[in-house]
Protein backbone atom coordinates (compact mmCIF):
# COMPACT_ATOMS: atom_id res chain seq x y z
CA UNK A 1 0.00 0.00 0.00
CA UNK A 2 1.20 3.52 -0.80
CA UNK A 3 0.35 6.94 0.54
CA UNK A 4 0.81 10.48 -0.70
CA UNK A 5 1.59 13.35 1.67
CA UNK A 6 1.39 17.07 0.91
CA UNK A 7 3.38 19.68 2.82
CA UNK A 8 2.27 23.28 2.36
CA UNK A 9 -0.14 24.50 -0.28
CA UNK A 10 -2.29 26.96 1.67
CA UNK A 11 -5.01 24.34 2.09
CA UNK A 12 -5.50 23.91 -1.66
CA UNK A 13 -5.60 20.12 -1.39
CA UNK A 14 -8.11 17.80 0.26
CA UNK A 15 -6.75 15.16 2.59
CA UNK A 16 -4.72 12.57 0.70
CA UNK A 17 -5.65 9.70 2.97
CA UNK A 18 -3.92 6.34 2.82
CA UNK A 19 -7.31 4.73 2.16
CA UNK A 20 -7.29 6.43 -1.25
CA UNK A 21 -4.49 4.07 -2.25
CA UNK A 22 -5.64 1.00 -0.30
CA UNK A 23 -4.18 -2.10 -1.95
CA UNK A 24 -2.81 0.07 -4.75
CA UNK A 25 0.70 1.28 -5.58
CA UNK A 26 1.62 4.85 -6.42
CA UNK A 27 4.20 4.71 -9.20
CA UNK A 28 5.03 8.40 -9.35
CA UNK A 29 3.59 11.80 -8.42
CA UNK A 30 3.82 15.25 -9.96
CA UNK A 31 2.92 18.72 -8.75
CA UNK A 32 1.85 21.84 -10.61
CA UNK A 33 1.21 25.39 -9.42
CA UNK A 34 -2.05 24.36 -7.70
CA UNK A 35 -2.38 20.66 -8.50
CA UNK A 36 -1.15 17.19 -7.54
CA UNK A 37 -1.28 14.12 -9.78
CA UNK A 38 -0.48 10.55 -8.76
CA UNK A 39 -0.05 7.61 -11.13
CA UNK A 40 -1.39 4.40 -9.57
CA UNK A 41 -1.09 0.86 -10.89
CA UNK A 42 -4.81 0.10 -10.54
CA UNK A 43 -6.59 3.45 -10.32
CA UNK A 44 -4.74 5.20 -13.14
CA UNK A 45 -4.08 8.92 -12.77
CA UNK A 46 -5.64 10.60 -9.73
CA UNK A 47 -5.68 14.36 -9.22
CA UNK A 48 -6.27 16.90 -6.47
CA UNK A 49 -6.22 20.65 -6.14
CA UNK A 50 -7.52 23.66 -7.99
CA UNK A 51 -7.61 23.50 -11.76
CA UNK A 52 -9.03 26.15 -14.04
CA UNK A 53 -8.01 24.83 -17.46
CA UNK A 54 -8.95 21.13 -17.38
CA UNK A 55 -5.67 19.90 -15.88
CA UNK A 56 -7.48 17.43 -13.61
CA UNK A 57 -9.65 16.02 -16.37
CA UNK A 58 -13.43 15.92 -16.74
CA UNK A 59 -14.16 14.90 -13.14
CA UNK A 60 -11.21 16.75 -11.59
CA UNK A 61 -10.58 13.65 -9.51
CA UNK A 62 -9.49 10.83 -11.81
CA UNK A 63 -8.38 10.04 -15.32
CA UNK A 64 -8.49 6.56 -16.78
CA UNK A 65 -7.69 5.33 -20.25
CA UNK A 66 -6.28 2.22 -21.80
CA UNK A 67 -2.57 3.06 -22.00
CA UNK A 68 -0.82 2.30 -18.67
CA UNK A 69 0.83 5.55 -17.57
CA UNK A 70 4.45 5.55 -16.43
CA UNK A 71 4.95 9.22 -15.57
CA UNK A 72 3.27 12.63 -15.45
CA UNK A 73 4.43 16.25 -15.47
CA UNK A 74 2.41 19.32 -14.49
CA UNK A 75 2.79 22.60 -16.36
CA UNK A 76 1.27 25.98 -15.67
CA UNK A 77 -2.15 25.08 -17.05
CA UNK A 78 -1.59 21.69 -18.67
CA UNK A 79 -0.39 18.14 -17.97
CA UNK A 80 1.86 15.72 -19.87
CA UNK A 81 1.88 11.96 -19.41
CA UNK A 82 3.98 9.20 -20.92
CA UNK A 83 2.77 5.62 -21.17
CA UNK A 84 4.69 2.41 -20.53
CA UNK A 85 4.75 1.86 -24.29
CA UNK A 86 6.23 5.29 -25.04
CA UNK A 87 3.13 7.22 -26.05
CA UNK A 88 2.82 10.85 -24.96
CA UNK A 89 -0.46 12.49 -23.92
CA UNK A 90 -1.38 16.07 -23.12
CA UNK A 91 -4.43 17.77 -21.64
CA UNK A 92 -5.36 21.08 -20.02
CA UNK A 93 -5.45 24.57 -21.54
CA UNK A 94 -9.20 24.06 -21.86
CA UNK A 95 -8.97 20.44 -23.10
CA UNK A 96 -10.18 18.01 -20.42
CA UNK A 97 -9.57 14.73 -22.24
CA UNK A 98 -6.04 13.37 -22.89
CA UNK A 99 -4.88 13.92 -26.47
CA UNK A 100 -2.05 11.90 -28.03
CA UNK A 101 1.05 13.90 -28.94
CA UNK A 102 2.69 12.83 -32.19
CA UNK A 103 6.38 12.11 -31.55
CA UNK A 104 8.34 9.77 -33.82
CA UNK A 105 10.13 7.69 -31.15
CA UNK A 106 8.97 6.23 -27.82
CA UNK A 107 8.88 8.83 -25.03
CA UNK A 108 10.71 7.87 -21.82
CA UNK A 109 10.35 11.15 -19.90
CA UNK A 110 8.26 14.31 -20.08
CA UNK A 111 8.69 17.71 -18.42
CA UNK A 112 6.44 20.75 -18.31
CA UNK A 113 7.14 24.45 -17.79
CA UNK A 114 4.74 27.33 -17.42
CA UNK A 115 3.85 27.33 -21.11
CA UNK A 116 6.28 24.92 -22.77
CA UNK A 117 6.58 21.13 -22.90
CA UNK A 118 9.52 18.75 -23.23
CA UNK A 119 9.74 15.09 -24.16
CA UNK A 120 12.78 12.81 -24.11
CA UNK A 121 12.69 9.81 -26.43
CA UNK A 122 14.41 6.44 -26.15
CA UNK A 123 17.06 7.43 -28.71
CA UNK A 124 18.25 10.30 -26.50
CA UNK A 125 16.60 13.05 -28.55
CA UNK A 126 14.81 15.94 -26.82
CA UNK A 127 11.64 17.48 -28.23
CA UNK A 128 9.99 20.77 -27.29
CA UNK A 129 6.81 22.68 -28.07
CA UNK A 130 4.84 25.61 -26.71
CA UNK A 131 6.10 29.08 -25.85
CA UNK A 132 9.58 29.99 -27.11
CA UNK A 133 9.60 33.66 -26.08
CA UNK A 134 12.88 33.24 -24.17
CA UNK A 135 14.31 30.34 -26.20
CA UNK A 136 13.10 27.64 -23.82
CA UNK A 137 12.18 25.39 -26.77
CA UNK A 138 15.56 25.83 -28.45
CA UNK A 139 14.14 27.56 -31.53
CA UNK A 140 15.48 30.79 -33.10
CA UNK A 141 14.63 34.15 -31.54
CA UNK A 142 12.04 35.01 -34.20
CA UNK A 143 9.90 31.95 -33.36
CA UNK A 144 7.65 32.82 -30.42
CA UNK A 145 5.60 29.62 -30.26
CA UNK A 146 5.90 26.04 -31.53
CA UNK A 147 2.60 24.28 -32.16
CA UNK A 148 3.90 20.70 -32.49
CA UNK A 149 6.89 18.86 -30.99
CA UNK A 150 10.14 19.91 -32.64
CA UNK A 151 13.55 18.29 -32.28
CA UNK A 152 15.93 20.36 -30.13
CA UNK A 153 18.85 20.45 -32.55
CA UNK A 154 22.13 19.48 -30.92
CA UNK A 155 24.94 16.99 -31.37
CA UNK A 156 24.48 15.66 -27.82
CA UNK A 157 22.15 12.88 -26.76
CA UNK A 158 20.30 13.31 -23.50
CA UNK A 159 19.30 11.16 -20.51
CA UNK A 160 17.23 13.65 -18.48
CA UNK A 161 15.27 16.87 -19.14
CA UNK A 162 13.68 19.46 -16.84
CA UNK A 163 11.54 22.54 -17.36
CA UNK A 164 11.36 25.69 -15.28
CA UNK A 165 8.81 28.42 -15.72
CA UNK A 166 10.56 29.69 -18.85
CA UNK A 167 13.87 27.80 -19.00
CA UNK A 168 15.03 24.30 -19.88
CA UNK A 169 17.79 22.03 -18.57
CA UNK A 170 19.14 18.85 -20.18
CA UNK A 171 21.67 16.27 -18.97
CA UNK A 172 23.80 14.44 -21.53
CA UNK A 173 24.40 10.70 -21.53
CA UNK A 174 27.78 11.39 -19.91
CA UNK A 175 26.39 13.65 -17.18
CA UNK A 176 27.07 17.18 -18.43
CA UNK A 177 24.42 19.88 -18.00
CA UNK A 178 23.12 22.15 -20.75
CA UNK A 179 20.60 24.96 -20.25
CA UNK A 180 18.66 27.43 -22.39
CA UNK A 181 15.77 29.87 -22.19
CA UNK A 182 15.12 32.67 -19.71
CA UNK A 183 18.26 33.85 -17.94
CA UNK A 184 17.27 37.05 -16.14
CA UNK A 185 17.88 35.65 -12.64
CA UNK A 186 21.02 33.65 -13.54
CA UNK A 187 18.96 30.45 -13.52
CA UNK A 188 20.88 29.17 -16.56
CA UNK A 189 24.16 29.06 -14.62
CA UNK A 190 26.37 30.71 -17.24
CA UNK A 191 27.15 33.90 -15.30
CA UNK A 192 24.91 35.99 -17.54
CA UNK A 193 21.33 37.24 -17.47
CA UNK A 194 20.95 36.81 -21.23
CA UNK A 195 18.37 34.46 -22.72
CA UNK A 196 19.72 31.49 -24.66
CA UNK A 197 17.97 30.09 -27.73
CA UNK A 198 20.00 26.87 -27.94
CA UNK A 199 21.45 24.54 -25.29
CA UNK A 200 24.81 25.64 -23.85
CA UNK A 201 27.00 23.64 -21.48
CA UNK A 202 27.20 24.79 -17.85
CA UNK A 203 30.98 24.53 -17.75
CA UNK A 204 31.32 25.21 -14.01
CA UNK A 205 29.75 21.80 -13.36
CA UNK A 206 32.31 19.91 -15.42
CA UNK A 207 34.37 17.83 -13.01
CA UNK A 208 31.63 16.89 -10.52
CA UNK A 209 30.53 13.38 -9.62
CA UNK A 210 32.53 10.15 -9.53
CA UNK A 211 35.75 9.88 -11.51
CA UNK A 212 35.41 6.79 -13.69
CA UNK A 213 37.42 5.55 -16.65
CA UNK A 214 39.23 8.85 -17.06
CA UNK A 215 36.16 11.10 -16.81
CA UNK A 216 33.80 12.56 -14.23
CA UNK A 217 30.31 11.03 -14.16
CA UNK A 218 28.59 14.38 -13.60
CA UNK A 219 24.88 14.68 -12.87
CA UNK A 220 21.97 12.29 -12.45
CA UNK A 221 19.09 14.77 -12.11
CA UNK A 222 18.27 18.45 -12.58
CA UNK A 223 15.17 20.33 -11.44
CA UNK A 224 14.04 23.85 -12.32
CA UNK A 225 11.97 26.32 -10.32
CA UNK A 226 10.59 29.57 -11.63
CA UNK A 227 13.82 31.50 -11.06
CA UNK A 228 16.34 28.93 -9.81
CA UNK A 229 17.85 25.58 -10.78
CA UNK A 230 19.13 22.62 -8.74
CA UNK A 231 21.40 19.76 -9.87
CA UNK A 232 22.13 16.39 -8.23
CA UNK A 233 25.50 14.72 -8.82
CA UNK A 234 26.28 11.02 -9.02
CA UNK A 235 27.95 11.30 -5.60
CA UNK A 236 24.80 12.70 -3.95
CA UNK A 237 25.82 16.36 -3.77
CA UNK A 238 23.51 19.25 -4.65
CA UNK A 239 24.38 22.41 -6.55
CA UNK A 240 22.03 25.40 -6.76
CA UNK A 241 21.98 28.71 -8.64
CA UNK A 242 19.68 31.55 -9.65
CA UNK A 243 17.42 33.68 -7.47
CA UNK A 244 17.78 33.02 -3.73
CA UNK A 245 15.72 35.66 -1.95
CA UNK A 246 13.62 33.09 -0.06
CA UNK A 247 16.50 30.78 0.81
CA UNK A 248 15.63 28.27 -1.91
CA UNK A 249 19.31 27.83 -2.82
CA UNK A 250 20.06 26.10 0.47
CA UNK A 251 22.99 28.20 1.62
CA UNK A 252 23.54 30.10 4.89
CA UNK A 253 22.30 33.37 3.34
CA UNK A 254 19.46 34.55 1.09
CA UNK A 255 21.85 35.64 -1.65
CA UNK A 256 21.40 34.67 -5.27
CA UNK A 257 24.04 32.60 -7.08
CA UNK A 258 25.38 33.52 -10.51
CA UNK A 259 27.04 30.11 -10.94
CA UNK A 260 26.25 26.64 -9.53
CA UNK A 261 27.21 26.52 -5.84
CA UNK A 262 27.53 23.44 -3.64
CA UNK A 263 24.90 23.25 -0.87
CA UNK A 264 26.87 22.91 2.39
CA UNK A 265 25.03 19.93 3.88
CA UNK A 266 26.77 16.72 4.93
CA UNK A 267 24.08 14.40 3.60
CA UNK A 268 23.95 12.15 0.57
CA UNK A 269 20.97 13.03 -1.60
CA UNK A 270 19.04 10.72 -3.92
CA UNK A 271 16.29 12.99 -5.31
CA UNK A 272 15.56 16.69 -5.79
CA UNK A 273 12.49 18.76 -6.71
CA UNK A 274 12.02 22.49 -7.29
CA UNK A 275 8.85 24.42 -6.56
CA UNK A 276 8.23 28.01 -7.57
CA UNK A 277 10.26 29.45 -4.68
CA UNK A 278 11.44 26.41 -2.75
CA UNK A 279 13.62 23.33 -3.10
CA UNK A 280 13.09 19.82 -1.71
CA UNK A 281 15.73 17.11 -1.46
CA UNK A 282 15.53 13.51 -0.22
CA UNK A 283 18.51 11.90 1.51
CA UNK A 284 19.70 8.32 1.26
CA UNK A 285 18.91 7.73 4.95
CA UNK A 286 15.30 8.92 4.82
CA UNK A 287 15.25 12.64 5.56
CA UNK A 288 13.59 15.44 3.61
CA UNK A 289 15.28 18.83 3.40
CA UNK A 290 13.25 21.82 2.30
CA UNK A 291 14.71 25.24 1.61
CA UNK A 292 12.94 28.45 0.66
CA UNK A 293 9.41 29.73 0.99
CA UNK A 294 7.38 27.38 3.22
CA UNK A 295 3.78 28.50 3.74
CA UNK A 296 1.57 27.09 6.49
CA UNK A 297 -1.18 24.65 5.54
CA UNK A 298 -4.26 23.32 7.25
CA UNK A 299 -4.24 20.24 5.02
CA UNK A 300 -0.97 18.53 5.90
CA UNK A 301 -1.66 14.82 6.05
CA UNK A 302 0.84 13.92 8.75
CA UNK A 303 -0.08 16.86 10.97
CA UNK A 304 3.21 18.66 10.45
CA UNK A 305 3.37 22.42 10.06
CA UNK A 306 5.71 24.92 8.44
CA UNK A 307 6.81 28.35 9.61
CA UNK A 308 6.89 30.81 6.69
CA UNK A 309 9.76 32.62 8.41
CA UNK A 310 11.89 29.46 8.38
CA UNK A 311 13.90 28.94 5.20
CA UNK A 312 15.12 25.42 6.05
CA UNK A 313 13.47 22.37 7.56
CA UNK A 314 14.51 18.74 7.91
CA UNK A 315 11.95 15.99 8.44
CA UNK A 316 12.33 12.26 9.02
CA UNK A 317 10.51 10.45 6.19
CA UNK A 318 11.70 6.83 6.43
CA UNK A 319 9.07 5.46 4.01
CA UNK A 320 9.44 8.16 1.36
CA UNK A 321 10.60 6.93 -2.05
CA UNK A 322 9.74 9.84 -4.36
CA UNK A 323 9.22 13.59 -4.12
CA UNK A 324 7.73 16.35 -6.25
CA UNK A 325 7.29 20.09 -5.77
CA UNK A 326 4.66 22.52 -7.01
CA UNK A 327 3.83 26.16 -6.57
CA UNK A 328 3.91 26.28 -2.77
CA UNK A 329 3.73 22.61 -1.85
CA UNK A 330 5.90 19.51 -1.65
CA UNK A 331 4.56 16.03 -2.40
CA UNK A 332 5.93 12.81 -0.91
CA UNK A 333 5.18 9.27 -2.05
CA UNK A 334 5.47 6.78 0.82
CA UNK A 335 5.69 2.99 0.60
Amino acid sequence: MSSVECLGGYGSFPELAESTFDEDEVIVAAAGPTTILAVCKKAGVLGWGRAFHGELGPSRTSLRWRAPIASVACGGTFVLASSETGQCFQWGNGVEEPVAVDIASPVVQAAAGEDHALALTSDGVAWAWGENLHGQCGAPIDILNIDAPAHIKHDQRWKHVAAGAHHTALITLTGELYTMGWGLYHQLGHGSTADLFAPECVTSLLGVGDYRDGAFSGLTQVSCGAWHTVALTTTGDIYTWGWGQHGQLGGPTLKSHVFPTLVPVEDTFVAIACGTRHTAALTSDGFLHRWGFQPPSDQIVAGKSSDPNTTHSKLAVPRCVRIAAGGYHTVLVHK
